[in-house]
């Protein structure tokens, strides 16, 4: 480490510039082993056949309304009557709000329609 100078002799000013220098040159060189090993595993997943949304999917072309099947998700048939944010379609796990509920609450709940 011969050719890295003596900070001993440098200001308090001249040291936060080499700190700075350094911590841009930190960041410089993670962003480009992180690009590198980026093209390496894509290049593998390409030599393998796969494509790397075949691997990972592709968070864009999925549809906000739609499953992984590309059925259709469920209208909510229940709405918690302390919090109209929450809400529950019947399917699946019953949610902790709606197992509170008693049965007169849970019928007028029941979403209309």
């Amino acid at each position: 480490m011969s050719n890295i100078p003596d900070l001993r002799n440098l200001t308090s000013s001249e040291l936060r510039q080499v700190i700075a220098t350094a911590e841009s040159l930190i960041d410089s060189k993670i962003r480009q082993e992180r690009d590198n090993a980026r093209r390496e595993a894509e290049d593998l997943i390409r030599k393998l056949g796969f494509t790397p949304d075949d691997l990972f999917g592709n968070p864009m072309r999925a549809s906000t309304n739609q499953r992984k099947r590309g059925e259709a998700v469920s209208a909510p048939k229940f709405r918690n009557p302390n919090n109209t944010n929450e809400t529950w379609t019947g399917r699946g796990r019953k949610p902790k709000w709606f197992e509170e509920l008693s049965e007169e609450q849970r019928k007028a709940a029941e979403i209309k329609g």
